[in-house]
């Protein structure tokens, strides 16, 4: 295309646009110095040059060449052998003397067709004996004596792959004349072998060494060959194979596929049969990807806006030293229910539509808040709380009153808030029993007996509270009394907390309910203490969730195991 030159004329001569890498379609231009387009660092395509390096092999003059039918009419008495000896003779030359021995390749600064700067392209196979600036040559010297090339040696770990297959070069590609090394430029090629296959070009393998990643693989581990081709102008030669073995990374799973429902913990662990090095795993949902070599599924893996029963598919990758491989588990997704949105602004007084109770919330942090504890359900007799006696929600109220409902919320063991109704009549309210009902939004949360939109919170999401008012990382994850005011912020200013009632900073408005004891159903400590509980179990072995304590006077909170036939108030979270 046309550019306007630089420098015209000059041995810096080159034109004004640096995208420039070839001359045509402009008669006003002329020819342009050799290399014009060539830069310290440009590539061989920014430069406009051939493969090896060679300059304007394409535009700017077209190059005359001996056609192929030209043989007859090429003088051979000044040569020796198959090379010329550089000089041509006054008397003799080696030079046919018809223009017809000619023709002219790769077009040149008058062409109009981009076509006419193919190297192939015979468009001027007739040249006349017209002389003009539109025309050159170039001459070559071949290479006389003996030229040798060695495609130099490559290696390859003989066992598994390190950060892939690794092949390293042991001894360089090397081009000698007469016995003396010269410089020439040197390109490469790499091939593999898998197993019994052909040999397969490896794309994008143009370096001395390689790294060299299997993408997917399964069954008994692969055998791989390789080896890698030298090219030069002089000739090719190609290295001895390089054998290696790459690990079988057949993925199982235990078990072999998954059932999520409700918010039940359903581990699938994956595994391989090669182990003399360290796998790693991801676990690609349709919202996310995790890690680890065990999953767990929860809702929020699958809910894009309009979550349904049926199979999931979730894909397993494992990758071990650069070697990968992949497989798919079935999740079967049960239970999911629809729940429309809730038109709520966090600060505004909750009404839930079970019973009509009044929730003020409160926005602490990225987190909502109830600032009430949760009064739900049918008051049965403490005496009688170890089993469901009627479907659905039960309770019980502080000294069996249920103006302390009224007041402090009701007391639940673990299993009732968590459950909610999800346990049919007569069901034992216990921990072989348990079956959390999940939050109906498909978000994973345990709503338990929190409306829907809302769910009783994990202790992690304690911790995220406690750290919002001003708790380090190692203060949140300890097991004892933790913190500095927290527990004041967190209380409310209540003349219920016996003494040291607390600042209410946060909003929160901590109460001090009490709870009841498993031992005899005693109610112990209204005024002086209040407990909650979180969803997150602290063991499965005899029953027990984390749990949060204030105390009247105090100024910390307690993080600490609380067996799950307790009675604890619920605070809940919105979704």
């Amino acid at each position: 295309a046309k550019r306007d030159l630089l420098n015209a004329g000059k041995i810096s001569e080159k034109p004004s646009s640096a995208t420039t890498n070839v001359n045509y379609d402009n008669a006003d231009f002329g020819p342009v110095r050799s290399a014009s387009f060539g830069t310290s660092s440009s590539t061989q395509a920014q430069a406009g040059a051939t493969f090896w390096g060679l300059m304007e092999m394409s535009g700017n003059v077209a190059e005359m060449c001996y056609s192929v039918d030209a043989g007859s009419n090429f003088n051979t008495s000044n040569v020796y052998t198959s090379h010329g000896n550089g000089e041509i003779a006054d008397a003799v030359t080696a030079w046919a003397t018809t223009p017809t021995s000619f023709i002219a390749k790769g077009g040149d600064f008058t062409s109009f067709q981009n076509a006419e700067l193919m190297i192939s392209d015979r468009t001027r196979a007739n040249v006349s004996d017209v002389r003009d600036s539109t025309m050159g040559f170039r001459a070559v010297h071949t290479f006389g004596g003996n030229v040798t090339l060695d495609a130099g040696t490559i290696s390859v770990p003989s066992t598994g792959c390190a950060n892939g297959v690794i092949l390293s070069e042991t001894k360089p590609a090397s081009v000698k004349w007469n016995g003396v090394s010269i410089d020439t430029r040197i390109a490469y090629v790499w091939y593999v072998q898998k197993g019994s296959a052909a040999w397969e070009l490896i794309p994008d393998a143009v370096s001395e060494t390689l790294t060299y990643v299997q993408e997917s693989f399964s069954g008994v581990s692969l055998a791989l060959k390789f080896k890698r081709k030298a090219i030069t102008a002089l000739g090719e030669a190609e290295t001895a194979v390089a054998s290696t073995t790459v690990p079988n990374l057949t993925i199982s799973f235990s078990p072999t596929s998954s059932i999520l429902k409700s918010c039940d913990v359903n581990l699938i662990t994956a595994s391989v049969p090669y182990t003399s090095g360290t796998s790693t795993y991801s676990w690609i949902t349709e919202t996310g990807t995790k890690t680890g070599a065990s999953y767990t599924p929860v809702y929020g893996d699958f809910f894009d806006g309009n979550l349904t029963n049926g199979n999931k598919t979730v894909e397993c990758n494992v990758e071990m030293s650069g070697c990968r491989n992949k497989a798919n588990l079935t999740v079967t997704v049960t239970a999911v229910e629809t729940e429309s949105p809730i038109n709520f602004t966090c600060g505004n007084n909750f009404t839930d539509s079970r019973n009509s109770q009044i929730y003020p919330t409160k926005e602490i942090g990225t987190q909502c808040w109830m600032t009430k504890n949760m009064n739900i359900g049918t008051i049965v007799s403490y005496t009688d709380y170890t089993t469901h006696q009627v479907e659905g929600i039960q309770k019980i109220c502080y000294s069996n009153n249920e103006s302390n409902c009224i007041t402090y919320g009701g007391i639940y063991n673990w299993d009732e808030a968590v459950n909610g109704e999800n346990v049919g009549t007569g069901g034992a309210n216990v921990i072989t029993a348990k079956n959390k009902k999940c939050a109906v939004d498909g978000s994973g949360y345990t709503q338990g007996i929190c409306p829907d939109g809302w769910h009783i919170p994990s202790d992690g999401e304690f911790k995220t509270l406690e750290m919002y008012l001003g708790m380090t990382q190692v203060q949140a994850d300890a097991n004892e009394w933790r913190g500095t005011d927290q527990g004041r912020q967190l209380k409310s200013t209540s003349s219920l907390w016996a003494s040291g009632a607390g600042t209410n900073s946060s909003g929160w408005s901590g109460l001090p309910g009490g709870y009841r004891s498993y031992s005899g159903g005693t109610f112990d400590y209204v005024g002086a203490y209040g407990h909650w509980w979180s969803s997150s179990e602290y063991t499965t072995t005899f029953g027990a969730a984390w749990i949060r304590h204030l105390s009247t006077g105090g100024a910390t909170v307690l993080r600490v195991s609380g067996t799950n036939s307790y009675g604890y108030s619920v605070r809940c979270l919105k979704n």
